[in-house]
Protein backbone atom coordinates (compact mmCIF):
# COMPACT_ATOMS: atom_id res chain seq x y z
CA UNK A 1 0.00 0.00 0.00
CA UNK A 2 1.42 3.59 0.06
CA UNK A 3 1.51 6.30 1.79
CA UNK A 4 -0.71 7.61 4.53
CA UNK A 5 -1.39 10.74 4.64
CA UNK A 6 -3.88 13.51 6.71
CA UNK A 7 -7.24 13.90 4.36
CA UNK A 8 -9.40 16.74 5.20
CA UNK A 9 -11.49 19.36 3.07
CA UNK A 10 -12.00 22.70 3.90
CA UNK A 11 -10.85 23.04 7.61
CA UNK A 12 -9.77 26.40 8.74
CA UNK A 13 -6.45 25.93 9.99
CA UNK A 14 -4.49 22.20 8.97
CA UNK A 15 -4.13 21.29 12.44
CA UNK A 16 -7.57 20.64 12.87
CA UNK A 17 -7.41 17.24 10.66
CA UNK A 18 -7.64 14.53 12.22
CA UNK A 19 -8.66 12.29 9.40
CA UNK A 20 -6.09 9.65 7.94
CA UNK A 21 -6.36 7.75 4.54
CA UNK A 22 -3.89 5.74 2.51
CA UNK A 23 -2.89 6.47 -0.69
CA UNK A 24 -2.41 4.25 -3.76
CA UNK A 25 1.05 3.47 -4.66
CA UNK A 26 1.51 6.67 -7.09
CA UNK A 27 -0.22 8.76 -4.75
CA UNK A 28 1.71 11.60 -2.23
CA UNK A 29 0.06 13.51 0.32
CA UNK A 30 -0.67 17.24 -0.49
CA UNK A 31 -2.11 20.64 1.09
CA UNK A 32 -3.79 23.35 -0.71
CA UNK A 33 -5.01 26.77 0.54
CA UNK A 34 -7.73 28.76 -1.13
CA UNK A 35 -10.00 31.32 -0.63
CA UNK A 36 -13.74 31.18 -0.85
CA UNK A 37 -15.62 33.97 -2.87
CA UNK A 38 -16.90 34.79 0.70
CA UNK A 39 -13.36 35.93 1.86
CA UNK A 40 -12.83 32.99 4.26
CA UNK A 41 -9.27 30.82 4.05
CA UNK A 42 -9.62 27.32 4.24
CA UNK A 43 -7.14 23.98 3.67
CA UNK A 44 -7.54 20.65 1.61
CA UNK A 45 -5.27 17.63 2.52
CA UNK A 46 -4.61 14.40 0.91
CA UNK A 47 -3.72 12.38 -2.03
CA UNK A 48 -2.49 13.29 -4.77
CA UNK A 49 -0.85 11.93 -8.37
CA UNK A 50 2.82 12.60 -8.39
CA UNK A 51 3.23 13.67 -11.68
CA UNK A 52 0.82 16.73 -11.26
CA UNK A 53 2.50 17.90 -7.74
CA UNK A 54 5.58 18.53 -9.95
CA UNK A 55 3.82 21.10 -12.71
CA UNK A 56 3.20 23.48 -9.84
CA UNK A 57 0.63 24.89 -11.96
CA UNK A 58 -3.15 25.71 -10.76
CA UNK A 59 -4.65 23.87 -7.59
CA UNK A 60 -4.58 19.35 -7.14
CA UNK A 61 -8.50 20.22 -7.06
CA UNK A 62 -8.45 23.03 -9.67
CA UNK A 63 -12.80 24.06 -9.26
CA UNK A 64 -15.37 23.82 -6.84
CA UNK A 65 -19.45 24.81 -7.29
CA UNK A 66 -19.14 27.77 -5.29
CA UNK A 67 -16.10 28.87 -6.86
CA UNK A 68 -12.74 29.66 -5.04
CA UNK A 69 -9.33 31.05 -5.52
CA UNK A 70 -6.19 28.71 -5.14
CA UNK A 71 -3.27 30.48 -3.17
CA UNK A 72 -1.01 27.50 -3.36
CA UNK A 73 -0.45 23.99 -3.35
CA UNK A 74 2.68 21.93 -2.20
CA UNK A 75 3.38 17.74 -2.17
CA UNK A 76 5.29 15.36 -0.05
CA UNK A 77 6.33 11.95 -0.07
CA UNK A 78 9.35 11.58 2.80
CA UNK A 79 7.29 10.72 6.28
CA UNK A 80 4.01 9.35 7.43
CA UNK A 81 1.77 12.49 7.25
CA UNK A 82 3.79 14.53 5.90
CA UNK A 83 1.08 17.08 4.86
CA UNK A 84 0.42 18.12 8.70
CA UNK A 85 3.29 20.42 8.62
CA UNK A 86 3.63 20.90 5.04
CA UNK A 87 4.63 24.62 4.20
CA UNK A 88 2.48 26.22 1.45
CA UNK A 89 4.49 28.93 0.11
CA UNK A 90 3.94 28.78 -4.16
CA UNK A 91 1.35 31.14 -5.09
CA UNK A 92 -0.18 29.88 -8.06
CA UNK A 93 -2.77 32.82 -8.72
CA UNK A 94 -4.77 30.52 -10.49
CA UNK A 95 -7.81 28.05 -10.57
CA UNK A 96 -7.42 25.65 -12.79
CA UNK A 97 -6.66 21.88 -11.90
CA UNK A 98 -3.32 20.26 -13.04
CA UNK A 99 -5.35 17.01 -13.24
CA UNK A 100 -6.49 15.74 -17.09
CA UNK A 101 -10.18 17.07 -17.68
CA UNK A 102 -9.96 14.87 -20.03
CA UNK A 103 -7.36 12.58 -22.29
CA UNK A 104 -5.78 15.24 -24.51
CA UNK A 105 -4.31 16.56 -20.83
CA UNK A 106 -1.94 13.43 -20.35
CA UNK A 107 1.36 14.44 -20.61
CA UNK A 108 3.78 12.58 -22.60
CA UNK A 109 3.42 9.40 -25.15
CA UNK A 110 1.37 6.13 -23.70
CA UNK A 111 -0.37 3.44 -24.80
CA UNK A 112 -4.01 2.98 -25.45
CA UNK A 113 -5.62 1.94 -22.23
CA UNK A 114 -8.03 3.28 -19.41
CA UNK A 115 -7.33 6.25 -17.42
CA UNK A 116 -8.35 8.48 -15.03
CA UNK A 117 -9.34 11.61 -15.62
CA UNK A 118 -10.71 14.52 -13.52
CA UNK A 119 -13.79 16.02 -16.15
CA UNK A 120 -14.60 18.55 -13.18
CA UNK A 121 -11.47 18.99 -11.96
CA UNK A 122 -12.42 17.05 -8.68
CA UNK A 123 -13.64 13.61 -9.09
CA UNK A 124 -11.86 11.11 -10.59
CA UNK A 125 -13.37 8.81 -13.58
CA UNK A 126 -12.02 5.91 -15.45
CA UNK A 127 -12.07 6.25 -19.54
CA UNK A 128 -10.30 4.79 -22.27
CA UNK A 129 -7.66 6.92 -24.13
CA UNK A 130 -6.89 6.25 -27.71
CA UNK A 131 -3.84 7.16 -27.67
CA UNK A 132 -2.76 5.94 -31.39
CA UNK A 133 -5.28 7.17 -33.97
CA UNK A 134 -4.66 10.70 -36.02
CA UNK A 135 -1.79 11.66 -33.14
CA UNK A 136 -4.03 10.21 -29.99
CA UNK A 137 -5.01 11.92 -26.80
CA UNK A 138 -8.36 11.15 -28.03
CA UNK A 139 -11.16 10.64 -25.01
CA UNK A 140 -13.63 7.33 -25.68
CA UNK A 141 -17.31 8.83 -25.06
CA UNK A 142 -19.01 5.57 -26.59
CA UNK A 143 -17.67 2.52 -27.54
CA UNK A 144 -19.72 -0.76 -29.03
CA UNK A 145 -17.87 -4.25 -29.81
CA UNK A 146 -19.62 -7.20 -29.13
CA UNK A 147 -23.23 -6.53 -27.65
CA UNK A 148 -21.81 -7.25 -24.01
CA UNK A 149 -23.52 -4.12 -23.00
CA UNK A 150 -27.30 -3.31 -23.27
CA UNK A 151 -27.55 0.39 -24.61
CA UNK A 152 -31.25 0.79 -24.06
CA UNK A 153 -31.10 2.59 -20.82
CA UNK A 154 -33.36 5.37 -18.77
CA UNK A 155 -32.42 9.06 -18.63
CA UNK A 156 -30.71 8.51 -15.11
CA UNK A 157 -28.32 5.50 -16.34
CA UNK A 158 -27.59 7.54 -19.39
CA UNK A 159 -26.86 10.47 -17.87
CA UNK A 160 -24.45 9.05 -14.84
CA UNK A 161 -23.13 6.10 -17.90
CA UNK A 162 -22.82 2.37 -17.99
CA UNK A 163 -20.37 -0.15 -19.25
CA UNK A 164 -16.94 -0.87 -18.90
CA UNK A 165 -14.09 1.44 -20.27
CA UNK A 166 -11.85 -1.31 -21.52
CA UNK A 167 -15.06 -2.76 -23.24
CA UNK A 168 -18.31 -1.54 -24.16
CA UNK A 169 -19.74 1.80 -22.46
CA UNK A 170 -21.02 5.04 -22.82
CA UNK A 171 -19.34 7.94 -20.59
CA UNK A 172 -22.23 9.54 -19.03
CA UNK A 173 -23.77 12.93 -20.01
CA UNK A 174 -22.82 14.94 -17.49
CA UNK A 175 -19.39 14.12 -18.37
CA UNK A 176 -18.87 14.45 -21.79
CA UNK A 177 -20.98 18.29 -20.61
CA UNK A 178 -18.23 19.00 -18.66
CA UNK A 179 -15.86 18.13 -21.24
CA UNK A 180 -16.95 19.85 -24.23
CA UNK A 181 -18.04 23.06 -22.08
CA UNK A 182 -14.84 23.83 -21.81
CA UNK A 183 -12.63 24.75 -24.80
CA UNK A 184 -13.55 23.74 -28.68
CA UNK A 185 -13.65 19.93 -29.07
CA UNK A 186 -13.71 17.92 -32.37
CA UNK A 187 -15.30 14.71 -32.77
CA UNK A 188 -14.28 11.52 -34.29
CA UNK A 189 -16.59 8.24 -34.85
CA UNK A 190 -14.71 5.15 -36.36
CA UNK A 191 -16.89 2.50 -37.68
CA UNK A 192 -16.52 -1.39 -39.01
CA UNK A 193 -18.60 -3.66 -40.44
CA UNK A 194 -18.95 -7.59 -40.25
CA UNK A 195 -16.78 -8.01 -43.53
CA UNK A 196 -13.87 -6.08 -41.69
CA UNK A 197 -14.32 -3.02 -43.09
CA UNK A 198 -14.11 0.59 -41.32
CA UNK A 199 -14.92 3.68 -42.04
CA UNK A 200 -15.02 7.25 -39.92
CA UNK A 201 -16.97 10.45 -39.98
CA UNK A 202 -15.29 13.51 -38.06
CA UNK A 203 -16.98 16.89 -37.04
CA UNK A 204 -14.59 20.40 -35.78
CA UNK A 205 -16.89 20.97 -33.59
CA UNK A 206 -18.75 18.79 -30.72
CA UNK A 207 -20.19 19.87 -27.85
CA UNK A 208 -23.33 18.38 -25.63
CA UNK A 209 -25.25 20.83 -23.23
CA UNK A 210 -25.93 20.51 -19.96
CA UNK A 211 -29.28 18.73 -18.51
CA UNK A 212 -31.01 21.55 -17.94
CA UNK A 213 -30.66 21.86 -21.84
CA UNK A 214 -31.30 18.35 -21.86
CA UNK A 215 -28.10 17.64 -23.31
CA UNK A 216 -28.23 19.73 -26.32
CA UNK A 217 -26.09 18.54 -29.27
CA UNK A 218 -23.78 20.67 -30.90
CA UNK A 219 -22.23 18.89 -34.42
CA UNK A 220 -21.12 20.78 -37.10
CA UNK A 221 -17.94 20.34 -40.19
CA UNK A 222 -17.84 16.93 -41.50
CA UNK A 223 -14.94 15.40 -42.42
CA UNK A 224 -14.55 11.25 -43.11
CA UNK A 225 -15.55 8.97 -46.10
CA UNK A 226 -18.08 7.02 -44.24
CA UNK A 227 -20.61 10.40 -45.00
CA UNK A 228 -22.31 12.83 -42.99
CA UNK A 229 -24.65 10.79 -40.84
CA UNK A 230 -24.60 13.11 -37.56
CA UNK A 231 -25.04 16.68 -39.03
CA UNK A 232 -28.52 15.66 -39.22
CA UNK A 233 -28.86 15.59 -35.45
CA UNK A 234 -26.90 18.94 -34.53
CA UNK A 235 -29.00 21.26 -32.40
CA UNK A 236 -31.35 18.41 -31.33
CA UNK A 237 -31.96 16.97 -27.91
CA UNK A 238 -31.12 13.77 -25.97
CA UNK A 239 -33.98 11.33 -25.56
CA UNK A 240 -34.22 7.99 -23.73
CA UNK A 241 -37.27 5.67 -23.47
CA UNK A 242 -38.80 7.42 -20.29
CA UNK A 243 -37.41 10.74 -21.52
CA UNK A 244 -39.26 11.89 -24.74
CA UNK A 245 -37.35 14.80 -26.43
CA UNK A 246 -37.23 13.96 -29.81
CA UNK A 247 -39.67 15.60 -32.89
CA UNK A 248 -41.49 12.76 -33.42
CA UNK A 249 -44.85 11.68 -32.07
CA UNK A 250 -43.64 8.84 -31.32
CA UNK A 251 -41.10 8.06 -28.72
CA UNK A 252 -37.86 7.35 -31.29
CA UNK A 253 -35.80 5.60 -28.17
CA UNK A 254 -38.42 3.58 -27.76
CA UNK A 255 -39.19 2.42 -31.72
CA UNK A 256 -35.06 1.91 -31.89
CA UNK A 257 -34.58 0.96 -28.57
CA UNK A 258 -31.62 3.24 -27.75
CA UNK A 259 -29.46 0.96 -29.99
CA UNK A 260 -29.51 -2.36 -27.92
CA UNK A 261 -27.86 -5.50 -29.37
CA UNK A 262 -29.25 -8.00 -27.22
CA UNK A 263 -31.07 -10.49 -29.36
CA UNK A 264 -34.98 -9.35 -29.17
CA UNK A 265 -35.74 -13.11 -30.84
CA UNK A 266 -34.03 -16.05 -32.07
CA UNK A 267 -34.04 -14.49 -35.53
CA UNK A 268 -31.09 -11.86 -33.99
CA UNK A 269 -29.10 -14.58 -32.25
CA UNK A 270 -26.02 -14.69 -34.84
CA UNK A 271 -24.38 -18.14 -35.77
CA UNK A 272 -25.36 -21.60 -35.88
CA UNK A 273 -27.34 -23.24 -32.93
CA UNK A 274 -29.05 -25.97 -32.24
CA UNK A 275 -32.72 -26.09 -31.39
CA UNK A 276 -33.23 -25.04 -27.91
CA UNK A 277 -33.65 -22.83 -24.83
CA UNK A 278 -32.16 -19.60 -25.32
CA UNK A 279 -32.81 -16.15 -23.77
CA UNK A 280 -33.84 -13.08 -25.71
CA UNK A 281 -35.00 -9.61 -24.59
CA UNK A 282 -38.22 -8.76 -26.66
CA UNK A 283 -38.22 -5.05 -25.11
CA UNK A 284 -34.20 -4.72 -25.50
CA UNK A 285 -34.17 -5.21 -21.15
CA UNK A 286 -36.04 -7.57 -20.03
CA UNK A 287 -34.66 -11.41 -20.43
CA UNK A 288 -36.97 -13.63 -21.87
CA UNK A 289 -36.42 -17.81 -21.66
CA UNK A 290 -37.95 -19.18 -25.38
CA UNK A 291 -37.54 -22.05 -27.15
CA UNK A 292 -35.74 -21.61 -30.65
CA UNK A 293 -36.34 -23.99 -33.92
CA UNK A 294 -32.96 -23.70 -35.29
CA UNK A 295 -33.46 -26.13 -38.22
CA UNK A 296 -36.61 -25.73 -39.60
CA UNK A 297 -36.42 -23.85 -43.24
CA UNK A 298 -33.37 -22.12 -42.38
CA UNK A 299 -34.07 -21.61 -38.74
CA UNK A 300 -33.96 -18.75 -36.44
CA UNK A 301 -37.99 -19.67 -35.29
CA UNK A 302 -39.18 -17.81 -31.93
CA UNK A 303 -41.82 -20.60 -31.12
CA UNK A 304 -44.53 -18.84 -29.52
CA UNK A 305 -46.94 -21.95 -28.60
CA UNK A 306 -46.22 -25.82 -28.36
CA UNK A 307 -48.63 -28.08 -27.65
CA UNK A 308 -46.73 -32.05 -27.04
CA UNK A 309 -48.70 -33.86 -24.47
CA UNK A 310 -51.50 -32.13 -22.22
CA UNK A 311 -48.89 -31.46 -19.22
CA UNK A 312 -50.12 -28.15 -19.26
CA UNK A 313 -53.20 -26.51 -19.23
CA UNK A 314 -54.04 -23.93 -21.57
CA UNK A 315 -57.19 -22.73 -20.25
CA UNK A 316 -56.43 -19.81 -18.63
CA UNK A 317 -57.56 -16.47 -17.68
CA UNK A 318 -56.22 -12.63 -19.54
CA UNK A 319 -53.60 -12.06 -16.99
CA UNK A 320 -51.99 -15.43 -17.83
CA UNK A 321 -52.35 -15.06 -21.40
CA UNK A 322 -50.80 -11.59 -21.09
CA UNK A 323 -47.51 -13.05 -19.15
CA UNK A 324 -47.60 -16.28 -20.75
CA UNK A 325 -47.53 -19.82 -19.42
CA UNK A 326 -45.82 -23.19 -19.13
CA UNK A 327 -42.23 -24.14 -20.02
CA UNK A 328 -40.21 -23.60 -22.66
CA UNK A 329 -38.33 -26.46 -22.70
CA UNK A 330 -41.81 -28.55 -23.11
CA UNK A 331 -45.24 -26.65 -23.68
CA UNK A 332 -46.18 -23.29 -23.34
CA UNK A 333 -47.49 -19.68 -24.19
CA UNK A 334 -44.99 -17.28 -24.61
CA UNK A 335 -47.50 -14.49 -23.52
CA UNK A 336 -49.28 -11.77 -25.33
CA UNK A 337 -47.22 -8.78 -24.69
CA UNK A 338 -44.15 -10.85 -25.32
CA UNK A 339 -45.07 -11.70 -28.74
CA UNK A 340 -46.58 -7.94 -29.36
CA UNK A 341 -43.49 -6.54 -28.46
CA UNK A 342 -41.65 -9.03 -30.92
CA UNK A 343 -43.58 -8.37 -34.07
CA UNK A 344 -44.11 -4.53 -33.31
CA UNK A 345 -41.01 -4.04 -34.57
CA UNK A 346 -40.84 -5.44 -38.33
CA UNK A 347 -42.29 -7.78 -40.51
CA UNK A 348 -42.64 -11.03 -39.30
CA UNK A 349 -44.02 -14.12 -40.69
CA UNK A 350 -45.71 -17.25 -39.08
CA UNK A 351 -45.19 -20.63 -39.65
CA UNK A 352 -47.54 -23.84 -37.89
CA UNK A 353 -45.85 -27.31 -37.97
CA UNK A 354 -49.11 -29.65 -36.76
CA UNK A 355 -49.08 -33.61 -36.55
CA UNK A 356 -51.79 -36.25 -35.72
CA UNK A 357 -52.19 -39.31 -33.77
CA UNK A 358 -51.25 -41.63 -36.77
CA UNK A 359 -47.58 -39.38 -37.06
CA UNK A 360 -48.59 -37.48 -40.05
CA UNK A 361 -47.71 -33.78 -40.24
CA UNK A 362 -48.93 -30.78 -42.09
CA UNK A 363 -47.71 -27.21 -41.75
CA UNK A 364 -49.20 -23.45 -42.52
CA UNK A 365 -47.43 -20.27 -43.29
CA UNK A 366 -48.12 -16.90 -43.26
CA UNK A 367 -46.24 -14.29 -44.78
CA UNK A 368 -47.63 -11.25 -42.72
CA UNK A 369 -48.76 -11.83 -38.94
CA UNK A 370 -48.48 -9.99 -36.01
CA UNK A 371 -50.28 -9.22 -32.64
CA UNK A 372 -51.47 -5.68 -31.15
CA UNK A 373 -50.84 -4.15 -27.56
CA UNK A 374 -53.11 -4.98 -24.47
CA UNK A 375 -55.28 -1.70 -25.58
CA UNK A 376 -56.26 -2.81 -28.69
CA UNK A 377 -56.71 -6.48 -27.38
CA UNK A 378 -54.14 -8.21 -28.79
CA UNK A 379 -55.87 -7.52 -32.40
CA UNK A 380 -54.56 -10.45 -34.50
CA UNK A 381 -53.23 -9.54 -37.85
CA UNK A 382 -52.45 -12.65 -40.35
CA UNK A 383 -52.50 -12.73 -43.90
CA UNK A 384 -50.52 -14.33 -47.17
CA UNK A 385 -51.50 -18.27 -46.70
CA UNK A 386 -48.99 -20.87 -47.81
CA UNK A 387 -48.23 -24.63 -46.89
CA UNK A 388 -49.80 -27.74 -47.42
CA UNK A 389 -52.43 -28.06 -44.24
CA UNK A 390 -55.41 -25.71 -45.61
CA UNK A 391 -55.61 -22.15 -44.58
CA UNK A 392 -58.11 -22.39 -41.41
CA UNK A 393 -56.33 -19.05 -39.74
CA UNK A 394 -56.97 -16.22 -42.32
CA UNK A 395 -60.66 -16.60 -40.90
CA UNK A 396 -58.93 -15.09 -37.20
CA UNK A 397 -57.61 -12.28 -39.09
CA UNK A 398 -58.38 -8.65 -37.17
CA UNK A 399 -60.04 -10.71 -34.38
CA UNK A 400 -59.63 -9.56 -30.84
CA UNK A 401 -58.35 -11.89 -28.06
CA UNK A 402 -60.57 -13.52 -25.93
CA UNK A 403 -60.31 -15.75 -22.69
CA UNK A 404 -62.58 -17.01 -20.33
CA UNK A 405 -62.97 -14.04 -18.28
CA UNK A 406 -62.17 -11.48 -20.74
CA UNK A 407 -64.71 -11.78 -23.14
CA UNK A 408 -64.28 -10.36 -26.87
CA UNK A 409 -65.83 -12.29 -29.31
CA UNK A 410 -69.40 -11.54 -28.43
CA UNK A 411 -70.63 -14.92 -27.59
CA UNK A 412 -69.55 -17.99 -25.16
CA UNK A 413 -66.86 -19.28 -27.37
CA UNK A 414 -63.94 -19.22 -24.70
CA UNK A 415 -66.05 -21.36 -22.60
CA UNK A 416 -67.80 -23.56 -25.39
CA UNK A 417 -64.08 -24.42 -27.05
CA UNK A 418 -61.28 -23.38 -23.48
CA UNK A 419 -58.86 -21.72 -24.65
CA UNK A 420 -57.70 -18.25 -24.91
CA UNK A 421 -57.89 -17.00 -28.75
CA UNK A 422 -58.76 -14.75 -31.24
CA UNK A 423 -62.46 -16.25 -31.81
CA UNK A 424 -64.69 -14.85 -34.06
CA UNK A 425 -67.88 -16.91 -34.16
CA UNK A 426 -66.19 -19.05 -33.10
CA UNK A 427 -63.00 -20.54 -35.04
CA UNK A 428 -61.79 -22.79 -37.53
CA UNK A 429 -58.64 -23.41 -35.78
CA UNK A 430 -58.53 -23.25 -32.20
CA UNK A 431 -55.00 -24.23 -31.55
CA UNK A 432 -55.16 -23.21 -27.59
CA UNK A 433 -57.97 -25.65 -27.00
CA UNK A 434 -58.22 -28.65 -24.99
CA UNK A 435 -55.66 -31.32 -25.44
CA UNK A 436 -57.51 -34.90 -26.04
CA UNK A 437 -56.80 -37.87 -27.74
CA UNK A 438 -57.68 -37.76 -31.15
CA UNK A 439 -61.44 -37.60 -30.97
CA UNK A 440 -62.99 -34.20 -30.24
CA UNK A 441 -66.12 -33.16 -29.07
CA UNK A 442 -67.47 -30.16 -31.52
CA UNK A 443 -64.57 -27.58 -32.04
CA UNK A 444 -62.86 -28.31 -28.25
CA UNK A 445 -59.93 -29.83 -28.83
CA UNK A 446 -56.96 -28.76 -30.74
CA UNK A 447 -58.66 -28.02 -34.04
CA UNK A 448 -57.21 -26.88 -37.42
CA UNK A 449 -60.46 -27.52 -39.47
CA UNK A 450 -58.72 -27.75 -42.82
CA UNK A 451 -57.21 -30.66 -42.25
CA UNK A 452 -58.82 -32.76 -39.30
CA UNK A 453 -61.86 -30.46 -39.15
CA UNK A 454 -63.56 -29.92 -35.81
CA UNK A 455 -63.87 -33.43 -34.27
CA UNK A 456 -60.81 -34.43 -34.57
CA UNK A 457 -58.14 -32.96 -31.84
CA UNK A 458 -54.05 -33.04 -32.88
CA UNK A 459 -51.44 -34.58 -31.06
CA UNK A 460 -49.13 -31.66 -31.71
CA UNK A 461 -48.81 -28.03 -32.79
CA UNK A 462 -46.00 -25.15 -33.04
CA UNK A 463 -46.84 -21.80 -33.83
CA UNK A 464 -43.32 -20.28 -34.70
CA UNK A 465 -42.36 -16.48 -36.07
CA UNK A 466 -39.77 -14.89 -37.94
CA UNK A 467 -38.52 -11.50 -39.31
CA UNK A 468 -39.37 -11.56 -42.61
CA UNK A 469 -36.38 -10.04 -44.53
Amino acid sequence: CGQTCLSCTGVENRSDCQHVTTCSNDEVCFVQKHTTESGSVLYDLGCAYQQFCRHSVGGIFGRRSEGHHVSCTSCCNDTTTCNIGLKCENDHHGTGSTLPRECSDIQGQHPDGVYQIYPDGISAVSVFCDMHTENGKWTVIQRRLNGSVNFEQNWKTYKEGFGYPNGEYWLGNDIIHEITVHNRHELRIDMGDFDGLTKYAKYTLFSVGDETGEYELTVLGYTGNAGDSMAYHDGMLFSTFDRDNDKEVVNCAKVFHGGSTLPRECSDIQGQHPDGVYTIYPDGISPVSVFCDMHTENGKWTVIQIRLNGSVNFEQNWKTYKEGFGYPNGEYWLGNNVIHEITVHNRHELRIDMGDFDGLTKYAKYSVFSVGDEKSEYELTVLGYSGNAGDSFSYHDRKLFSTIDHNKDNSTCTHSYHGGWWYGSCHSANLNGRYLSGTSPYGQGINWQAWHGYLYSLKSVKMMIRTLH
